[in-house]
């Protein structure tokens, strides 16, 4: 994939097309991210922030490329740093009404706030994605959630509520799985 995006990212730049070349930025910094390489894809990502912060068309893909900082940031042991680029982040995607990728964002968040120490935000963000995704009875992601929160309050010497919340993950789960 990365072959190919680099590819992509030359014809961009080449044609001065900078949407192309945003969207192109932040797809390579995404696989970049999973390999593992976070100061690689902290530079798209930093590339693809310059290109779209200023013009309005190109608000969804700053959105995505801040939650994609805030991820790599993360994974840098820059928790606070995070924090602040997954919360601007949500802030503009629920500006912009991207209902979608709202809840992954508040469950993106919560890990933070939970790495943190903030349990309190990291407990409403959880219980934020969870009631979006109970709406939508989406079972899959109510239980990728459940999961997370049953972690933060084993992390919390909340051992009865976690023992619930992964009891109750598990029921979402295996409805999702039907």
């Amino acid at each position: 994939a990365n072959e190919l995006l680099n590819k992509a990212i030359s014809i961009y730049k080449k044609n001065r097309d900078t949407e192309g070349l945003i969207l192109s930025l932040v797809r390579r910094a995404i696989t970049l991210r999973v390999m593992g390489d976070y100061s690689a894809s902290l530079e798209d990502i930093q590339e693809a922030l310059r290109l779209s912060e200023l013009n309005s068309s190109f608000q969804v893909h700053y959105a995505e490329a801040l939650r994609l900082k805030g991820l790599n940031l993360f994974r840098l042991g820059e928790s606070r740093q995070a924090v602040e680029s997954l919360e601007r982040s949500l802030a503009l995607f629920s500006a912009l009404n991207e209902t979608t990728r709202v809840p992954t964002l508040l469950m993106e968040t919560g890990m933070v706030h939970g790495a943190v120490g903030d349990i309190d935000s990291a407990r409403n963000s959880y219980h934020n994605a969870l009631k979006i995704r109970q709406a939508e009875k989406n079972f899959y992601s109510q239980a990728e959630i459940l999961n997370n929160l049953a972690v933060l309050y084993h992390q919390i010497g909340e051992y009865e509520l976690a023992s619930e919340t992964f009891e109750s993950g598990l029921v979402c789960a295996r409805k999702g799985h039907n």
